[in-house]
């Protein structure tokens, strides 16, 4: 039998939430990270997410293999199921290496950037994506200005997403943090839902997505990444992190893995991003 705390608080809890979070928490004018933080760990009984989560879905990620990393499962297991757009953010140039031949930089980069966005096509392919729209934002440098807001929000306006899928927005990883501050600027539907992932730094979730029957199939998707692979090995933090995330929500017998997201209405999320950020 369940603790019964967790049936009052669940029952008093915010019903737009999909975890138990209670409303004092997400009220206030000044919370900062150590708040959000309280916020996120009083989420308890993060919820399943099933299939189908939406029927389109969005993925906005600032860098390609962002999407791989943090939602490759949750991805793969709509291919057939939902429509899937991807939107890449960034040019790519600032992160990785596409061949060791070239010494010019400029030539690097330029090499870097066709390099990045085939390996996003190649990901998008094996996904069944309807379509891919590249922003092409320099590397480390999203702004949040009036230009990259129209460009996003005509993104959303033509796809209309049910679910956009992002980096939370306190990854660690100062592109991420951007790329939510310009989702939020761009939002056009506050009940859509919006699932944050976590790569640079993990979060305490209200939601998780079994990926079990999945895992092979992400982990090739981050391996298409070869530019990326040279410098991180992706494809085994993935896979560790996949892992730990199953034992932590599925607990049955044999290895699970799992994803795991801060999941919320577009409305809330957005709110805590423009409280935060």
């Amino acid at each position: 039998m369940a603790y019964p705390k967790r049936w009052i608080l669940g029952a008093i809890s915010y019903s737009r939430f999909i975890g138990f979070i209670r409303p004092a928490l997400s009220r206030g004018k000044n919370q900062d990270y150590r708040i959000w933080r309280k916020l996120l760990t009083i989420a308890w009984e993060p919820r399943e997410l099933t299939m189908p989560i939406g029927k389109r879905i969005l993925a906005l990620s600032p860098h390609s293999d962002d999407e791989a990393i943090g939602a490759g499962g949750i991805l793969w297991a709509h291919r057939n199921v939902s429509e899937i757009h991807i939107v890449l953010l960034t040019d790519g140039a600032a992160y990785g290496f596409a061949t060791a031949e070239l010494k010019d930089r400029v030539a690097e980069q330029t090499h870097l950037i066709a390099a990045r966005k085939q390996e996003l096509m190649k990901t998008a392919k094996s996904l069944n994506t309807k379509s891919v729209t590249f922003l092409d934002i320099p590397d480390r440098g999203i702004m949040i200005d009036e230009m990259n807001v129209s460009k996003l929000r005509a993104v959303l306006d033509s796809v209309k997403p049910d679910v956009v899928i992002l980096p939370w927005f306190l990854d660690g990883h100062l592109d991420h943090q951007a790329a939510n501050r310009l989702f939020a600027k761009s939002c056009n539907n506050p009940n859509m839902l919006v699932l944050g992932y976590e790569i640079w730094s993990v979060l305490d979730p209200n939601a998780y997505f079994d990926i079990t029957d999945h895992l092979d199939a992400k982990l090739a998707l981050v391996n298409n990444y070869t530019s990326q692979l040279k410098e991180v090995d992706y494809a085994t933090f993935a896979q560790g992190l996949a892992w730990v995330r199953g034992y932590q929500f599925i607990r049955k017998s044999g290895k699970k893995a799992a994803e795991a997201f801060v999941a919320l209405p577009a409305e809330d999320y957005c709110s805590l991003v423009n409280e935060v950020l």
